[in-house]
């Protein structure tokens, strides 16, 4: 496009910020709105594969900017008895390659340093519907924002503004698991460089290290742990959680004190999915567009790839219609395939039914043969 366009954002995520840096390089005006009266405030871990990487960097975020960060070089799993059910080495699909183990928080800071009209950012604004047609923002105490020649819908898997559109909806229910999730200190590393995780029957721990919490601070390894979302918070707020994960990982028994004073978030995930991923001058990315189980931990890269995609649409089409249609086009395709895996392995990965729990054992080691693993690779960090 060769004009300028005046453009609202709803949701200072990932997937928000990475699509406000790009639209502004390109020239466009954005105004930024965040419901939350802080950004950056869930300290929850997270894995960013190197694909989430390179589209970091191109936004500016290298690994200087996110030296609080910890190095993952392998994932697995393994059950009770020390079976190794998957091994695959990030240097094995590609040589120095590695994910990142990093705190949210951290690396929505991070990002906002690199948003440079972060002035234009309005907290405590709630969005609660817009006007696709005219470009009109509806907010809860606000007079009414707009006009605006588009408007990029970032606010989440519970997005509120994508029940607007409940005819372009294809799925949007919560899954029957939740991951409790907790930040807890490892001065000596004891979680390595690996994403591991444990599998015993129907119960499910996943370690990984997520770096430090200032350049001060020692590092910390990041427990998820994947239940029944009904019993989720009586299991996190009795502190059931420090005995499960000393039992899957006893390496880390040291650190689960009584008195560490660390409760477990509980996390509930949507299987989302749309027909179309925009309507009238309206956008939709990241999780609002399409949010699945984190069981792959593509989350940030599709994010991150969807606010690639619209900048690249702005850049390359004349008109907006054009420009939005060429991201419904090619967003879509680019997470068709990964929901589908999602939608199938999730039940088997995230259930406490036996059954379930067999095949997910037979699933993981059937990554040992040569074809599957390279498939497994080329799929979460291809």
């Amino acid at each position: 496009m060769n004009h300028a366009l005046r453009i609202a954002i709803v949701g200072y995520g990932i997937g928000g910020i990475a699509a406000a840096i790009g639209l502004r390089r390109l020239g466009h005006t954005i105004d930024h709105f965040e419901r939350r009266d802080a950004v950056g405030v869930d300290g929850a871990g997270m894995l960013l594969q190197p694909p989430a990487l390179a589209l970091l960097a191109d936004l500016g975020l290298g690994a200087g900017e996110l030296a609080l960060g910890a190095r993952v070089t392998a994932f697995g799993a393994e059950n009770l008895s020390g079976k190794t059910l998957t091994h695959i080495r990030y240097a094995d699909h590609a040589a120095g390659s590695y994910a990142l183990g990093i705190q949210r928080n951290h690396l929505i800071a991070r990002m906002g340093d690199c948003d440079s009209g972060r002035e234009r950012l309005f907290l405590s604004q709630r969005i609660t519907s817009i006007d696709a047609e005219r470009g009109i923002l509806h907010a809860v105490d606000a007079p009414i924002c707009g006009p605006y020649d588009l408007i990029v819908v970032a606010d989440g898997a519970n997005s509120p503004l994508r029940r607007n559109f409940s005819d372009q909806v294809i799925r949007d229910h919560p899954y029957p698991t939740a991951a409790a999730v907790a930040c807890i200190d490892d001065p000596q590393n004891l979680a390595g460089d690996r994403l591991m995780q444990y599998f015993d029957g129907t119960r499910h721990v996943a370690v990984w290290p997520v770096g430090r919490c200032s350049a001060e601070a020692p590092p910390r390894a990041n427990v998820s742990i994947n239940i029944d979302l009904a019993h989720a918070q009586d299991f996190c707020d009795g502190g059931a959680w420090r005995s499960v994960v000393a039992r899957h990982c006893p390496h880390l028994a040291s650190l689960l004190r009584d008195d560490m004073g660390v409760t477990p978030i509980v996390y509930g995930y949507r299987d989302v999915a749309m027909h179309r991923l925009t309507a009238g001058r309206a956008v939709f990315i990241g999780d609002a567009a399409h949010s699945m189980s984190p069981l792959l931990g593509q989350g940030a890269r599709m994010a991150l790839l969807d606010a690639a995609t619209l900048v690249q649409a702005l850049r390359r089409q004349a008109d907006l219609h054009g420009a939005l249609a060429y991201f419904d086009r090619t967003s879509r395709a680019n997470t068709q395939r990964l929901q589908i895996i999602s939608r199938w392995l999730t039940p088997v990965f995230q259930s406490e039914n036996h059954l379930s729990a067999t095949l997910r054992e037979v699933v993981q080691f059937a990554h040992h043969l040569p074809f599957i693993a390279a498939k497994a690779r080329a799929l979460l960090i291809g």
